[in-house]
């Protein structure tokens, strides 16, 4: 029976659902009877209660009233022990008081609990809500009871009885509580059937199944179908007894639970279908709605297990969709803004989903529709900011906002599509004006979607009409942000397709790829004019301000190129005319340009490091773009300042600042200090390579030179003077067509003194000099005197020799000492 599954019997020598059935045997099995004779005896012992608790004041106020005249020991003993017996009394009196009310407020969970479960409740949800408001009020009194029991616990824990009789309260809580939570959980799964049942989703159609006509007239209202559901499900997330492990809101999560589906089938894939790799001409189009009804009594209802099945009749009400035909939209627009007619289209579909959605669905109910809209289009607008940081490269994002699922299903999704497919990526400086026009086209789309979402609850607040007051602008849903900041966010994305533009250029193109540039070369100046006695007398003067040739990697080319490039459309005259709207159009371009060249010192030492430190031509390379950067951007500024218009009265200020301010040289010292890292850091590396290829063997010579004889450190000394040129003729090889004339000498003259001195050092440390010795390492400088001179550019070996000892400082002293 309903009572025996109620009342599960409790292995214990104090079983409270033993004495239940034993009290059902000898009174009846009505539970209803039952705990009406047990409250109307609490009552009975209640009322006694009160008349002893009446006695022992009047005994108190007496013994209050004997004479203070009285002195006698034994009299003021027998008022000290009646004083005694009253404490106790009282005390006694008092647990008796909370026992009563803690069976009472049982006795009454018992009773709504027993109501809940004779309810009939119908496949359709008839009786649901009545059996879930019982169920509540079993929860609110058996709330009421523990809390008694708690406040009690204490005072009846300090006697062995006491910590019995709490026990045995504690056991009568749970196997209530027990059969609580069981009832729940069958409600919930009735409902959320009911719901499954009454709603069916199909990526081109939603359905609802409404409940069956009222036969006859009823006193009473009877919901059934969603109505019954919705209303069971929020009683049943009354539960102050579950609240107190943990948050559970079952209204929040079958809202949650149905709304991520309406996304998942349908809002998600349409919303994705306007992103630019897939939208197709259907999408220009615009969408028709229609809405059908038909009867239909054979709609199975099943349990979430799936044991059982049955019917729920009643008609269904069928919302379908179609893409229009391409002459059945009459509107007209421009190939600018096409992407903005066409998202327009988007926002009219989510409009009329989500007024079905709100009507039929949901039932017109702004908690239901508020939950909904939490989950859909976010928590509070507060937390998206109006500068949205919609400047997102392609793979790399500059600015982010923190959107997760509990700040809107569809927001971030939205806001990203808006951002690729309203605004365009670039236009001609001479359409610049067409932006006002499709700005105001999207405004007044987002205008009408958000006065509709407000309108059925969906959005807490309507933020659009507050949009000239710089005070609201936080707090506004971050879609009307976008669109009242849509010229702002073209520049945005100007910003950003020149940046991705600039980073594709460094990470996908191959960094090993030089040109030639520059445009002074000492060498080609000597080679023309051999007569000439002092090369200083071809010198103009004006060599100082050329770049002297040498190779560079193809992507500082053409990242300069790109610089170059934004600050010609950062100048052009007809974009800082196009009005106040675009008038941070040039300074986010002058921004961008900088930026580029941010990007450079960002990624290329970082992606090629490993090869900077280890390869000289990479190394090379680097120090060459570096150098190249530097040098261009000592004249940048200038060469764009005066293109800016010019400065008139009652300008515009910004314009006034970009155009005193614009400048380059800033940059120009943390690129020559990169420059100088990267070859500085492979000299030293080559230094060290030299000292392992030829000093390990020169160790013994300055010892071995004392000898008449040839020994074996003699042939170690020309073994390491071979290696060592073998060394730096690879190097120059690897140097001579990437660094300039002027750099590759001063580098190959640091090594080659490297290595002379490695020899010199061993020479000084020499005591002695025998004559075989000195005749040795006569022939030894002479060879590494040739060999190092062939390491210099020269059209003879006399050039040669001059330029290694204009680029060597230990070269004199090594002739000398050879």
């Amino acid at each position: 029976t309903d009572g025996e599954n109620m009342h599960p019997n409790l292995a214990s020598e104090l079983d409270d659902g033993a004495s239940f059935e034993l009290g059902m045997q000898l009174f009846g099995d009505d539970v209803a009877a039952i705990e009406s004779e047990v409250s109307a005896k609490l009552d009975t012992v209640e009322a006694e209660l009160t008349k002893i608790m009446n006695a022992e004041k009047a005994q108190k106020q007496r013994s209050n009233d004997i004479s203070e005249d009285s002195k006698g020991d034994q009299q003021r003993d027998v008022i000290m022990a009646n004083i005694s017996d009253e404490h106790a009394t009282k005390l006694e009196i008092q647990k008796l008081t909370i026992k009563i009310s803690f069976l009472r407020e049982c006795s009454k969970a018992r009773v709504s609990l027993d109501k809940s479960g004779s309810v009939s409740i119908s496949p359709s949800g008839d009786g649901l809500v009545e059996a879930s408001t019982l169920l509540a009020r079993a929860e609110e009194s058996l709330g009421k009871a523990e809390a008694g029991l708690a406040t009690a616990s204490e005072k009846m824990l300090q006697t062995d009885t006491g910590a019995k009789e709490l026990e045995v309260a504690e056991r009568i809580v749970d196997s209530i509580r027990v059969q609580i939570r069981r009832r729940r959980v069958d409600f919930l799964a009735r409902a959320s059937t009911i719901l499954d049942a009454c709603i069916q989703v199909t990526p081109t159609s939603i359905s609802v199944r409404l409940p069956p006509p009222q036969k006859g007239i009823s006193s009473t209202h009877s919901s059934q179908g969603l109505e019954a559901a919705f209303d069971a499900i929020q009683e049943l997330s009354k539960s102050p007894m579950e609240k107190k492990d943990k948050t559970v809101r079952y209204l929040e999560e079958s809202i949650h639970l149905l709304t991520s589906k309406l996304h998942s089938i349908i809002l998600d894939p349409l919303i994705s279908g306007y992103e630019r790799s897939n939208i197709t001409k259907d999408y220009h189009k615009g969408w028709k709605f229609s809405e059908s009804t038909k009867d239909d009594s054979t709609g199975l209802l099943r349990t979430r297990s799936g044991a059982s099945a049955t019917t729920i009749k009643g008609p269904i009400l069928m919302l379908s969709w179609s893409a229009k035909d391409p002459e059945a939209d009459a509107s007209k627009s421009d190939s600018h803004d096409s992407n903005i007619v066409a998202w327009t289209h988007a926002l009219e579909f989510i409009s009329s989903f989500m007024g079905f959605v709100y009507e039929r669905v949901l039932l017109k109910r702004q908690p239901l529709c508020n939950i909904a809209g939490r989950i859909l289009f976010g928590n509070s607008t507060d937390q998206y900011d109006s500068a949205f940081s919609a400047m997102k490269l392609e793979g790399l994002t500059i600015g982010s906002v923190k959107i997760g699922e509990q700040n809107g299903l569809l927001t971030k999704k939205m806001l990203d599509i808006m951002w690729d497919v309203c605004i365009p990526k670039a236009l001609p400086s001479t359409d610049l004006h067409a932006l006002s026009g499709m700005a105001l086209k999207l405004q007044m789309s987002t205008r009408q979607f958000e006065d509709d979402l407000h309108q059925w609850g969906f959005l807490m607040q309507n933020s659009f009409g507050a949009t000239t007051d710089d005070s609201n602008l936080p707090n506004m849903f971050p879609i009307s942000d976008f669109a009242n900041n849509f010229v702002l966010k073209f520049s945005e994305k100007r910003r950003s397709m020149i940046l991705s533009e600039g980073r594709d250029l460094l990470l996908k193109n191959d960094y090993h790829v030089t040109v030639k540039v520059g445009t002074y070369s000492p060498e080609k100046i000597e080679s023309d004019n051999e007569d000439s006695v002092d090369f200083g007398d071809r010198d103009d003067g004006m060599s100082v301000f050329q770049l002297h040739e040498c190779a560079i990697s193809q992507v500082a080319s053409n990242l300069l190129g790109l610089c170059r490039k934004t600050m010609e459309e950062a100048t052009d005259h007809q974009v800082n005319n196009a009005g106040p709207s675009l008038a941070l159009l040039p300074p986010t371009l002058y921004r961008t340009a900088r930026e580029l060249l941010d990007l450079y010192r960002a990624i290329v030492p970082a992606a090629h490091w490993s090869e900077v430190s280890t390869i000289p031509r990479t190394a090379a390379v680097l120090h060459n773009d570096c150098v190249f950067f530097a040098h261009h951007l000592l004249s940048f500024g200038n060469e764009f300042r005066a293109k800016f218009p010019p400065i008139t009265e009652g300008g515009d200020v910004q314009g006034k600042v970009i155009r005193q301010m614009c400048t380059f040289v800033d940059l120009v010292p943390p690129f020559r200090s990169l420059a100088d890292k990267a070859l500085g850091d492979m000299i030293e590396r080559q230094k060290f390579q030299l000292m392992d290829i030829v000093a390990s063997r020169l160790e013994m010579l300055g010892k071995a030179v004392e000898s008449n004889e040839n020994v074996t450190e003699w042939t170690d000394a020309e073994t390491a003077l071979t290696a060592g040129l073998y060394h730096l003729r690879h190097i120059a090889q690897a140097w001579r067509p990437i660094l300039s004339h002027d750099v590759f000498a001063r580098a190959m003259g640091n090594l080659v003194d490297t290595l002379l001195l490695f020899f010199l050092d061993q020479i000084m440390k020499a005591k002695a000099i025998s004559v075989p010795a000195s005749h040795f390492l006569s022939a030894l400088f002479r060879d590494a005197i040739r060999g190092t001179a062939d390491l210099f550019d020269g059209s003879s070996y006399e050039k040669k020799i001059k330029a290694a000892s204009t680029n060597c400082e230990l070269w004199g002293r090594f002739i000398g000492v050879g």
